[in-house]
């Protein structure tokens, strides 16, 4: 495997997909909240391009899978007054929509 696929896969697996975000909730809120598990690398809420409003989700990632797990485990989450429920594994998401994509070319 290519060094810069291997370095992408350890990514995925300390990356947390967070959704049901606030529309309040901005990169800074969520990047103090899941600091509480670890070093956060990056931290991203998803915004639509035109309006710049929050589309709902976001992405944070840790420098470890231990955080990443300890972080999972310590669900539910609530920042900024709105519990989050979809707090998953980005490893999960992935496997998710390949597996769909699979069922589709059949």
């Amino acid at each position: 495997m290519e060094n810069s696929a291997m370095e992408r896969e350890k990514v995925h697996f300390r990356k947390l997909f967070i959704g049901g975000l606030s529309f309040k909730t901005t990169e800074e809120s969520l990047r103090n909240y899941y600091e509480q598990w670890g070093k956060v690398t990056d931290c991203v809420v998803v915004r639509d391009p035109a309006s710049k409003r929050s589309r709902g989700f976001g992405f944070v990632t840790f420098s470890s899978k231990a955080e990443v797990d300890a972080a999972i485990t310590a669900r539910p989450h609530s920042i900024d007054g709105r519990c989050m429920c979809r707090v998953k594994k980005l490893l999960y998401i992935y496997d998710l929509i390949k597996s769909k994509e699979k069922k589709m070319l059949k």
